[in-house]
């Protein structure tokens, strides 16, 4: 409920960018600068021949003849063009064959060719190839980042004002600490800053991921591939829907019904009772990222080196949650939720393919160096609600909220290229899929002379799927019509093997889209999320409700009810039909880390120490400073200001 998605909008403007361009494209006129070029590259043994033109000559009839009737010559567009062929100057091919070769099927022709039309190609010249668009690199790199104090003080007792404890700060990096010492190479791995570390990193990724698979006690599930659910740490057949996790802060609330109405008569009214309401959590982290990689997608993909794959996940949730002198209002739940899926794309209905067609040309793509897409981003949010409160009796219906923050880091990002029915890569192809989630929450609240409070209840929520499109199974070595292709296209032999227009894959394709890359192909998604939240907070009655517990009737305290939530999905899509080849060899490392770390806190706590340092301030009476003694030690400077404040009372 938290995604933001736009894809359906990114696909529209996708394409609609593309007819841009092509209009663009035909206005600028750049076949014809591309045949000019390529004239004067190729010229000809023999300039071809040309027709006298007189430029004054006339296009009317001088004089008039009844009977005789002017038109000019009618031609079909089906048919013979006007002025014929220009003839053609090729050693190897005699007059009857280049007359043979100019009947044209009338079938596969049934329109006027357009003037960018290569008539080259189809009469059978091979050393004219045509060129297509090839495509466009891609680096997303996006680091979002919130920090939030929100430490607030109320005192509604009189007296000093209590101070905040320096050991919370000490307690929550300790928290983070051994949130962080679960797998770390992958967690705390910086971003590749350079084309030339991508092949290192890949390394180190799979050395790490080598070393965790053999001893780590968190791992849940590892091999080359991973295809399923696990739902902390056990398989399952479907993961919990978030919108039920939530607390029910969070939950949309029910129509309320419709109130009676009023009677007619005044009914008179000592007004409501006296109650007093304190919300100090129900605070929202939630990072969310949705990836779609779609920037090279070829129906065949044959790779003349190696094959690198990585599909990574680990979640990890850190929580401590031991409440003092509080009522338990519900208890904290945990979930790691992953999702490791491959799919194929389906045909239309009813789509059938004709056996009978088989490929007679190709259009190609020449990439002289490597390709790269690299998405990288990173969402941390770092909140600290550590509030004090001392409370006293009302005579009137009241309401303190200190909590309700809400902090979100929202991204999504699709990037959609070419369709190409072949890819080939005569370097190495490496494929990278990682998501690293942590939510950590240090929920320790404390309360003297009072239990009816809620203290718990929080939720922490991680969420991540990869779904990989295309074939998974890579198949060793490849026919020898790729390898005849790759080799004719380094040396510039544009010419497409005969092997193509034999093999049954390509069955239903008259033309094949070719994209040949050179060097090395890089497609790197990784999605980095982390949610930190300190909301240990104090809530103490002053010495007035103490001796008054009928001046308020209604106590309504809430110090829990947080909600750290991280959901990521990666969508990469690479072959979209079932046939992929590797020259070299195949690396293909897949784990899954899935972590709870639950903070029992000290063993020999007394309750009525952790509430020392308010106790002392809960006598309206003695409204002396504070001493060493009272607060267990002296006040650290965080270097954050504390908010007297923030917070709304009615």
């Amino acid at each position: 409920m938290f995604i933001y998605c736009e894809r359906a909008e990114d696909i529209i403007a996708h394409f609609i960018g593309q007819f841009e361009l092509r209009l663009d494209e035909e206005r600028m006129r750049l076949d014809y600068a591309e045949f000019s070029y390529r004239a004067r590259a190729h010229e000809m043994a023999e300039p071809p021949p040309t027709l006298p033109a007189d430029a004054a000559q006339l296009h009317r009839v001088k004089y008039y003849e009844p009977g005789v009737e002017h038109a000019p010559q009618f031609w079909h567009p089906s048919g013979e063009a006007p002025f014929g062929y220009p003839p053609l100057t090729r050693p190897e091919a005699d007059a009857p064959r280049l007359e043979a070769e100019r009947e044209l099927p009338a079938d596969r022709f049934d329109i006027h060719p357009s003037a960018d039309f290569d008539w080259g190609q189809q009469i059978g010249v091979s050393e004219t190839p045509v060129f297509i668009p090839a495509p466009g690199q891609v680096i997303f790199v996006v680091n979002q980042q919130i920090s939030l104090q929100d430490n607030d003080v109320v005192n509604l007792g009189g007296g000093p004002d209590p101070v905040l404890d320096p050991m919370l700060e000490v307690r929550l990096a300790d928290l983070v600490l051994d949130a962080h010492s679960v797998a770390p190479g992958l967690t705390d791995t910086p971003m590749p800053t350079s084309i030339e570390a991508l092949p290192q990193f890949v390394a180190d990724m799979s050395q790490e991921i080598g070393t965790l698979a053999e001893d780590d006690e968190h791992v849940v599930a590892s091999g080359e591939t991973l295809d399923g659910t696990w739902v902390n740490g056990a398989a399952a057949d479907a993961a919990p829907n978030l919108k039920d996790a939530l607390p029910a802060k969070f939950k949309p609330e029910e129509p309320a019904e419709e109130p009676p109405e009023a009677a007619s008569a005044h009914e008179t009214s000592d007004g409501p009772e006296p109650a007093l309401t304190l919300e100090a959590g129900g605070n929202l982290l939630n990072n969310s990222a949705v990836l779609t990689n779609a920037g090279l997608t070829g129906g065949v993909v044959a790779v003349n080196g190696d094959v690198h794959r990585i599909d990574a996940i680990v979640q990890v949730n850190a929580l401590s949650d031991n409440d003092n002198g509080l009522g338990p209002g519900g208890t904290s739940k945990a979930y790691n939720v992953a999702t490791f899926a491959t799919t194929l794309p389906e045909p239309p209905e009813g789509a059938a393919i004709d056996t009978t067609i088989t490929p007679q040309g190709w259009q190609i793509s020449v990439v002289e160096g490597d390709v790269v897409f690299l998405k990288w981003t990173s969402q941390v949010t770092f909140a600290y609600d550590n509030d004090l409160h001392v409370l006293t009796a009302t005579g009137a219906d009241s309401t303190i909220t200190t909590g309700g923050n809400i902090d979100q880091n929202i991204v999504t990002f699709s990037d959609l290229g070419n369709y190409y029915d072949v890819i080939l890569v005569e370097g190495d192809f490496y494929d990278v899929n990682m998501i690293s989630q942590v939510n950590v929450l240090l929920d320790d609240d404390t309360g003297w002379g009072t239990d009816a409070a809620s203290s718990s209840g929080n939720l922490l929520y991680n969420q991540a799927t990869i779904v990989n499109v295309g074939s998974q199974n890579w198949l060793e070595g490849m026919p020898d019509h790729y390898r005849d292709a790759m080799d004719g296209l380094d040396h510039g032999r544009f010419s497409m093997p005969e092997g193509f227009g034999g093999d049954t894959t390509y069955a239903g394709h008259e033309g094949l889209r070719v994209l040949y890359v050179k060097g090395d192909v890089y497609d790197l998604n990784y999605i980095k999320q982390m949610n930190v939240l300190g909301d240990a907070d104090q809530v103490s009655l002053a010495e007035a409700a103490m001796l008054d517990p009928d001046a308020t009737s209604d106590w309504d305290i809430s110090t829990g009810s947080n909600a750290l939530v991280n959901t990521a999905a990666i969508l990469d899509v690479d072959v979209m039909g079932d046939t992929a080849y590797v020259g070299g060899e195949e690396y293909s490392d897949a784990i899954l880390i899935q972590a709870d770390i639950l903070n029992a806190g000290p063993e020999d706590n007394d309750p009525d120490e952790l509430v020392a340092e308010v106790v002392a301030f809960l006598d309206s009476d003695d409204c002396g400073p504070p001493t060493d003694d009272d607060i267990g030690a002296p006040l650290a400077d965080s270097g954050a200001p504390l908010d007297a404040m923030q917070s709304m009372l009615a």
